[in-house]
């Protein structure tokens, strides 16, 4: 059939559709053959009514190819044409890419033969919102319908705790039991900061004699604090009664996961089998800023939480009160031991527990405030406070460096220019314990070998000289025990003014920026000594043992030290009618020097 055969057919097949008054889609199929039989049994085809275009297509049968008329031909075999009339919907032929097919200019691909897909593959994996902004990532698109989804599930477990009837204990705990759950993956504890859940959620604080569903709560909290957006919990802490929540939380030591197997605690099994997990993952947690301990309890989910709070409090910058003297009690009582029954050896458990306490209370003192107060640190309160050192002390450093660095800290927020506490810290368990870690520290700062530990070394050593400065210059009591209490056969007294002399040689030959850090606590060491020498007795014995037979080697060390302090902070300034502190102790050192010259 040549070209111009074939055009005359199509316009005659046209024609005759036009003639009977039926519409035609692109997609009418007839059979075509070389033989003028087979013409004519398609044109007879064509000539049968039209139906509507929801009746099937009655199937044809016969033999060889057939082919489609439409815009470009394609040939359909009779299998795919019975499943046309099966389906009764119109076949849309797969176009064929054959240049110059097309006889009307419609090049290659026809506009009506586009792909029908959403997104062609060069566009896929973006989309342009409805309001014709900048294209979004379909990552965007599924993470934004993750959140959303999310934030619905976050929202209907807050609804159930907001229920104005009482929720059932199994579903309090449960949906607590969710909420834990989902706040372990940092986005979706940020999602749920974001979206302002957290002021609903500490609305509910406190169960009542209910260990499970505090403990939950407890994690709950404790997760948000650790999270990334921790900031809005640090204005609402105090407020609404956590603070007051996690103290009555101190003191519940037990393991939560064997505390579930209890009957009275009512937990079915399926819910034992959960409650344990999660507390597995909950010690596995990163959240624990001092140590993973081995065992989960409300105690130890309680001290995390109160840490996180007053520390993260201070780094802020506020130093208002954050723990009311009933809660440092509370702490102090729970969590540090009693002079009267010290612990044997440390374990993991109270070594954890103990630096969680210690920081507390250090972090809550730093403002000098009404934390420190002496009316306060009191009985049972101060005795514990005042034998955590020499219980520290006792035991092996490694085990225990960190709370023994942050009870030196406390002790000089405690009795700094607080003549009262002075006093009541110059006791000979005390005034030992710092002689010993002074002289210790001293005489391993000088061993080239311990060179990674010497900035612990040196922060023991400058906490301690510290201290017992603190108590040398309001309590009569810390100089008199210097001089009484014996290291070997020296007293206190003869090994620091040894100390001193020996220091004091090599202090001008300085090398390196180890030695200067070395020569920085020979400075405090003289502030120390001068104010053990406001005892007529110590000033004696110490003038008979320096250089000359006077003081004047102690006084001119101590005059370089105050003016190197000097050189740089050169302006002191002074804040909101308050005298700045570094002022304040540059000025008591000022006097101090006067005093000995005298």
């Amino acid at each position: 059939m040549d070209e111009s055969s074939e055009d005359s057919s199509g316009d005659a097949c046209t024609r005759s559709l036009r003639s009977e008054g039926s519409s035609v889609n692109d997609a009418v199929t007839v059979q075509t053959s070389p033989s003028a039989e087979s013409q004519s049994r398609g044109q007879a085809l064509l000539q049968q009514p039209l139906s509507q275009s929801s009746q099937a297509v009655p199937p044809l049968h016969g033999v060889g190819l057939k082919v489609t008329y439409a815009r470009q031909r394609s040939y359909l075999t009779d299998h795919d044409l019975d499943e046309v009339a099966m389906l009764s919907v119109p076949v849309v032929p797969e176009p064929i890419n054959r240049k110059g097919a097309n006889r009307r200019g419609l090049g290659e691909k026809a506009p009506g033969l586009q792909s029908t897909n959403v997104f062609d593959d060069d566009d896929f994996g973006t989309a342009q919102d409805s309001q014709g902004g900048a294209m979004r990532s379909i990552h965007e698109l599924r993470e934004a319908g993750g959140n959303v989804r999310l934030t619905s599930e976050l929202e209907a477990i807050l609804d159930d705790l907001d229920e104005k009837e009482p929720a059932s204990t199994t579903l309090r705990r449960t949906r607590l039991m969710d909420l834990v759950t989902k706040l372990q993956e940092p986005s979706k504890c940020r999602l749920f900061v974001d979206q302002g859940m957290e002021s609903r959620l500490l609305r509910h604080v406190g169960f009542g004699d209910d260990l499970i569903a505090s403990s939950l709560m407890a994690a709950a909290i404790l997760q948000l604090l650790a999270g990334p957006t921790s900031a809005p919990l640090l204005t609402q802490g105090s407020g609404i009664g956590v603070v007051d929540f996690l103290i009555g939380l101190l003191g519940l030591d037990q393991d939560l996961a064997t505390a579930s197997k209890l009957r009275s605690n009512n937990l079915s099994q399926v819910a034992q089998l959960e409650y344990r997990r999660l507390c597995t993952s909950l010690l596995k947690s990163p959240m624990w800023t001092v140590g993973k301990p081995s065992l989960l309890s409300c105690h130890a989910l309680a001290l995390q939480c109160l840490e996180y709070l007053v520390r993260q409090t201070r780094e802020a910058g506020s130093l208002s009160g954050v723990l009311s003297a009933h809660a440092i009690r509370r702490l102090v009582t729970t969590s540090l031991p009693s002079s009267s029954t010290p612990l044997p050896s440390p374990n993991a458990i109270s070594t954890i527990n103990l630096e969680l306490a210690v920081s507390i209370l250090e972090s809550c003192t730093i403002s000098n405030a009404a934390e420190c107060q002496e009316s306060l640190w009191e009985g049972d309160t101060l005795e514990r406070v005042i034998g955590l050192l020499p219980l520290l002390a006792s035991w092996k450093e490694e085990k225990c460096a960190t709370s023994q660095t942050l009870t030196l800290r406390l002790y000089v927020n405690l009795t700094n220019n607080n003549p009262g506490l002075c006093e009541d810290f110059s006791t000979p368990a005390i005034v030992d314990a710092l002689s010993r870690i002074i002289i210790l520290n001293f005489e391993q700062l000088s061993d080239h070998a311990m060179k990674q530990e010497k900035p612990l070394m040196l922060d023991h050593l400058i906490l301690s000289l510290g201290s017992f400065s603190n108590l040398a210059e309001s309590s009569d009591l810390a100089r008199q025990l210097a001089l009484a209490l014996r290291h070997g056969d020296q007293s206190y007294l003869d090994v620091l003014l040894e100390l001193f002399m020996t220091k004091s040689k090599s202090a001008a030959e300085v090398y390196s920026e180890e030695e200067t850090s070395s020569n920085v606590a020979l400075g405090y060491l003289s502030v120390l000594l001068s104010f053990l020498c406001l005892n007529e007795t110590v000033r004696a014995c110490a003038s008979a043992r320096l250089r000359g037979g006077t003081l004047k080697q102690l006084v001119d060390a101590l005059e370089e030290f105050l003016q190197y302090h000097r050189q740089i902070d050169p302006e002191i300034h002074r804040g909101e009618g308050e005298e700045d502190s570094r002022a304040d102790f540059l000025g008591r050192w000022q006097g101090l020097v006067d005093d000995l010259k005298i």
